[in-house]
């Protein structure tokens, strides 16, 4: 397993595709610390970090990382790859897309859907839906939209 930013993320995605194709199946792991509510369903290869907060009915896909500290209202679906910083909180029923990455900080309000392969990295409140590879990165006032 890789830990680091965005090329660890990547490196996780690609080893993930390729011990899927030679049939391996990775467990996930769920820290004894983490407090995960039931009915939550976890992923191959999915990483749950110490102290962090699943909320019941909560969906965590394949290869999706959370590191200490992450906390995810009830209902809450993290699509494929997803990567959590510490300090991360979603609120209940959001939907996360599948590559996404929030940074430490990043608060999303309940029901917002953010899109696939965006990075919010902004430490603020996300209170409306964000459009599929849109990044919020701190060196910039804007975000920034990738096209094609």
């Amino acid at each position: 397993m890789a830990f680091d930013e965005r090329f660890g993320n990547f490196k996780r995605v690609e080893l993930m595709q390729a011990a899927m194709e030679r049939g391996f199946k990775l467990a996930s792991f769920v820290s004894p610390r983490a407090m995960v509510a039931g009915g939550v369903r976890i992923g191959p290869n999915a990483f749950v970090g110490d102290g962090a907060i699943v909320g019941h009915g909560c969906r965590i896909d394949y290869n999706c990382f959370l590191l200490p500290g992450v906390c995810l209202g009830s209902d809450v679906h993290l699509r494929a790859s997803c990567w959590l910083e510490s300090a991360v909180v979603v609120g209940d029923g959001a939907q996360i897309g599948a590559h996404s990455i929030l940074r430490s900080g990043a608060l999303v309000a309940a029901g917002v859907q953010v899109g696939r392969g965006c990075e919010l990295g902004w430490p603020r409140r996300y209170d409306k839906d964000i459009a599929a590879k849109t990044v919020y990165d701190p060196r910039y006032d804007a975000p920034i939209h990738v096209y094609g």
